[in-house]
């Protein structure tokens, strides 16, 4: 574990052989002038494929909740990929649900859809 500058990272090692089989980034965000003022950021949490279904996530993000509660954070955020519904699946499972939308287009289409 690593934590710096309010930034913890956990790396996952599996047993036998010491490979890092996961990792997880879990940041404090200041945010001024919104509501909540300060939150955490869940940067990245990955499990690799052969590791998962093995509670190795759910130990990963307990750890960067109980990182958020020392620092006195009560709201949590991540994102994600629409579509993935493995992702989709275990954020809602763990109390996680959606709240922004973020949409993206290329230049060359929303210039030609804005044309006057």
């Amino acid at each position: 574990m690593l934590e710096e500058n309010g930034t913890r990272v956990l790396l996952v090692r599996e047993k036998e052989r010491n490979d890092i089989v996961g990792l997880g980034i879990g940041t404090i965000m200041d945010n001024e002038g919104m509501v909540p003022a300060r939150f955490g950021k869940i940067d990245d949490v990955w499990i690799e494929e052969n590791h998962r279904r093995k509670g190795l996530c759910r130990n990963v993000v307990r750890s960067l909740i109980e990182f958020f509660k020392e620092k006195d954070i009560e709201d949590v955020s991540l994102d994600h990929v629409v579509g993935d519904w493995e992702a989709e699946a275990i954020w809602k499972k763990m109390g996680f649900h959606p709240a922004i939308s973020v949409a993206n287009g290329k230049t060359r289409e929303i210039e030609e859809n804005i044309k006057e």
